[in-house]
Parts: structure tokens; sequence; C-alpha cells
């Protein structure tokens, strides 16, 4: 078996930790042995998403496999593996807090993919680029990254990616008081989702519209969602969703007046993000703060 074979099966196997790793560690063996740089860029930029799950750590690791792939990219001149390692690596930075390096990762991308004609991914980047705007609050540059995404993932067919843009529209829309519409770009993505096959994608979906219905319906709607959503990132063991998931039930509860339930889930989601390095953990520690038991 090659190594692009080896990538395949990777791939297949995104949300099948164990499968994946030993893939991807029998990957990076023969591209190693071969001195085949192009193959082992592109076998670490794969790897790097499934490394993002581990236990302890999760983050910086696939940060580092995100760094040396594009060093090794860069250097047998693969303009492709570059933009597609740049587009994945920048929610990684991101998720780590270091927003300025993801937008500049994504903004990269977006400009490499225009050069080469690739407009898929071009639309990838910008919904992801867009969703880092969004976290930082600039939502006029979020709103355009989004808008323009969406309609090159959508023409071209890509109903995952499509349901992705949708999802982090929906959150968009929340966060700037368009709840109705917020509502229907959710649903929507739920619905593609499913259709794809996409779980981990699902859930997160269903945690942002979780969100969206304990402020406009009540609490105990927002619990119902993300409750959902629970369900699905403990089958597919996707961490930081489930810690997504896990702080989303704290707020519902705590919203609901059940503090002792909020703060048990708020600390299960602290627990996950201070292991796999997420900076998510600054705000669930702020929220705790003001709940002292």
């Amino acid at each position: 078996m090659d190594v692009l074979d080896l990538l395949a099966r990777i791939q297949l196997n995104i949300d099948d930790f164990a499968a994946a790793n030993a893939s991807a560690t029998e990957a990076l063996a023969i591209a190693r042995a071969a001195r085949d740089k192009f193959g082992e860029g592109n076998v670490l930029a794969t790897f790097a998403d499934v490394q993002r799950n581990e236990a302890d750590g999760g983050l910086q690791a696939a940060a580092a496999s995100y760094s040396q792939a594009l060093a090794l990219l860069r250097e047998v001149g693969d303009q492709h593996g570059q933009a597609r390692a740049l587009t994945m690596a920048g929610p990684i930075q991101a998720w780590m807090g270091d927003y300025d390096l993801a937008i500049s990762s994504l903004t990269e991308s977006v400009a490499l993919c225009r050069d080469l004609g690739d407009p898929l991914y071009e639309g990838l980047a910008l919904i992801r680029l867009g969703r880092v705007y969004c976290v930082t609050s600039d939502y006029p540059a979020a709103t355009m990254a989004l808008t323009r995404g969406l309609a090159l993932v959508r023409a071209l067919g890509s109903r995952g990616w499509e349901a992705e843009a949708l999802t982090e529209l929906g959150a968009l829309q929340h966060l700037t008081g368009d709840y109705e519409a917020a509502a229907v770009s959710l649903n929507q993505a739920i619905v593609m989702f499913r259709e794809v096959g996409a779980r981990a994608e699902e859930a997160q979906a269903l945690t942002y519209l979780g969100a969206l219905e304990a402020t406009t319906l009540g609490p105990e709607d927002g619990l119902a969602r993300c409750t959902e959503a629970l369900t699905i990132v403990r089958d597919t063991g996707a961490l930081l969703e489930q810690a997504d998931v896990l702080a989303g039930i704290g707020r519902c509860h705590l919203q609901a007046g059940d503090t002792a339930d909020g703060i048990a889930f708020l600390r299960q989601a602290l627990d996950i993000y201070q292991r796999i390095g997420a900076a998510s953990a600054q705000s669930v520690r702020e929220i705790l703060k003001e709940h002292p038991t």
C-alpha cells in the first residue's frame, strides 16, 4: 500500500482516532523512508485533523504537524497542498486563541486558491475565515467572508461545506440579533449534515441552535438541543465539540436557575478545554468565577 492509499484511509477514518492514527503512522514511515517530502507533507496535514482529538495537548500536536507540513510543502513547491494545509491550520490556531495567526493563515489560503483557480477550497477558507472574524467580533468582515464562501461552495454543490457555511452564518446572525434568519440557517445546516453523515459537525450546529433557542424560547428548549448534540459527540469522540456542548448545557442550566448542574457541566467542559489546549477554557473560567461554590 502506498502513501496516497494510506492518506485516503486516514480521511475515511477521520472520526475513528485509532484507525486514522494507525494509517497515518504507517504512511509517515513509508514517506520518510522514501524521502518523499510531498507525501510526508500531505500526510502530516491530514493527520493533524485527527490529532486535535487527542486527550492531552491535542491542539498543540495538530499545530506542530501543520507547521511541519507547511514547511515541507513549501520546500517542494506544492501550492495546492499549502493552501489546503493553511485552510485546516486556521481553525486550530483560532481554537488555541491565536486569532491573528489564524486570520493570516486563512487569508493566505484564500489568495493561493484564487491564484490556483480552486474555488472550492477558496470557499472553505473564506467560511473558516468568517468564523474567526465572528469570534473576534468583526461582524462586517465575518458577513463578507461567509457570504462569499457560501456562494462558492453552494455553486459547486458541496453540501457538507455549504452546511458548514450555514452553521457559521447562523451563529453570526444570532450574535447580530437576526434570530429568525439564524434559526433558518442552522436548521438547514443540520438537515444537510445528516444527509452527508457529518455527525460531529451536526452536533456543532445543534449546539449553536441550542444557544439560539435558549435566547428566543427559553433554557429548556436550548437544553434539549444541546443534550441531543451531547449524545452525538460522545459517540464520535470529538473532544473539542464535546466540550462546546457541555459548556452549552452548563449555560442553559444556569439560565434556568439550576446552578449546581450548570457548574457541574461547565467544569466538565473546562477539564476538556484545558487538556486539549483550547482558548475557550478562559471564558468558562470567567463564568465559574461568577458562580463560586
